[in-house]
């Protein structure tokens, strides 16, 4: 039954999963970041990827790095208003 034991007594992980554990928190931190960011850009399909994909980091690292832009304070369907326009040229 010792094989099977993932804890030792003191309550430490085993030495063989711990590149695991750094793995999947790394993951999930990366995951965390990335599905913000695609849920404030309006990435549909990414952010459902995002929540629902398991890639040890792989994927939420391509989209921050390459897929994503940093959300602006300014929407893309915001469009300038006329009268502020005559008003700045003025």
């Amino acid at each position: 039954m010792r094989e099977f034991d993932v804890m030792h007594e003191d309550g430490g992980a085993d030495a063989r999963h711990r590149p695991l554990l750094i793995i999947g928190a790394i993951d999930a931190v990366l995951r965390a970041f990335a599905a913000r960011r695609a849920w404030r850009n309006r990435h549909w399909k990414w952010f459902v990827s995002l929540t629902f994909v398991s890639s040890g980091g792989m994927l939420p690292l391509a989209y921050l790095l390459f897929f994503s832009r940093r959300a602006s304070g300014r929407r893309e369907d915001d469009v300038p208003r006329p009268a502020l326009a005559a008003t700045i040229d003025a």
